[in-house]
């Protein structure tokens, strides 16, 4: 294929569901640096796709496509990060909350028009695909590497923080700016003294026959009187008592998770992967996460890490 009708090449959506595959695993491998994509990593899906499809690309047709998915990412990162905007992930669509929001937001973003009703099947996987990888599975050894002469995949509209110097595979230092946190430190200072009074009424516990209930060993942070409705459950037989501790949550996909994470702006990679961590295992701080405004997400998430 000449290179004057490269610009006119069509991806199918069997082609889209290979590269994106593809460069997971390629992803997985260590073939994704700062820098960009490892050479390897485009010859893997050029070579897939032939297989797979029975069409032949060349690394130019990979890097296009992939130019392509990072604007649509960070067009549709924008809007998530904005009031009125989330991720539908039964049809893979943006939903908006109302009309006016969506007209507003149009006025001072056009290119945004066409993504009130578009399908993006792999938008759980784009953050690893699209975001510049700051921890590689395995360092490289390769010299084109190591002398950047291997080929970056642009991010299509330069959001990129200067700060940080891409050319360092090491992850950041572990240096947390807590100077947006003071607005939660009072409350972060009332729920320690709070939790010291939990530890006294501890020795105050009701019990059964002498013992302590399993269930009241997690008695509620900051209750400073005993609850009517705690003694009332005591009292009940023990099949009943385990009624209300055993109701199953409603668990939300890694991949679900990980989306939402992935929204909030100026998380370094350390940070993201520690509260992922946490969501993963207590799906009640996920369920408060996306309870807040998105302009409070960031402050909470930092305010759990510190925990």
């Amino acid at each position: 294929m000449s290179k004057g009708k490269s610009k006119y090449f069509r991806w199918s959506d069997q082609m889209d569901r290979v590269l994106n595959s593809s460069l997971l695993e390629q992803h997985n491998l260590g073939h994704h640096l700062p820098s960009g994509w490892r050479p390897e990593a485009y010859e893997a899906v050029v070579e897939a796709i032939r297989d797979k499809c029975n069409v032949t690309i060349t690394k130019a047709h990979v890097i296009n496509r992939l130019k392509t998915w990072n604007v649509q990412y960070n067009i549709v990162k924008a809007m998530l990060s904005t009031n009125g905007f989330s991720w539908d992930w039964d049809v893979n669509m943006i939903n908006v909350e109302s009309d006016e929001v969506w007209d507003e937001y149009l006025k001072d973003h056009p290119e945004a028009a066409c993504y009130k009703t578009k399908i993006i099947e792999n938008w759980g996987d784009l953050p690893l695909i699209c975001e510049k990888n700051r921890r590689p599975t395995r360092k490289s050894t390769d010299p084109e590497t190591e002398t950047g002469n291997n080929i970056q995949v642009e991010d299509a509209t330069a959001e990129l923080d200067n700060s940080h110097n891409t050319s360092d595979v090491s992850l950041p230092p572990v240096d947390i700016d807590f100077s947006e946190q003071e607005p939660f430190i009072e409350q972060q200072q009332q729920q320690e003294q709070l939790q010291q009074e939990e530890e006294e009424q501890q020795q105050q516990l009701p019990t059964t026959n002498g013992v302590t209930p399993d269930y009241l060993h997690s008695w509620p942070k900051g209750a400073k009187k005993r609850s009517r409705v705690g003694d009332a459950v005591v009292s009940l037989p023990a099949p009943h008592q385990l009624q209300f501790s055993d109701v199953p949550l409603q668990r939300s996909s890694a991949k679900k998770i990980f989306g939402e994470l992935s929204i909030v702006k100026g998380l370094q990679e350390w940070q993201l992967l520690q509260i992922y961590d946490l969501f993963i295992e207590d799906e009640r701080k996920f369920e408060s996460f996306m309870a807040l405004p998105n302009h409070l997400r960031k402050p909470w998430v930092l305010m759990q890490i510190r925990k």
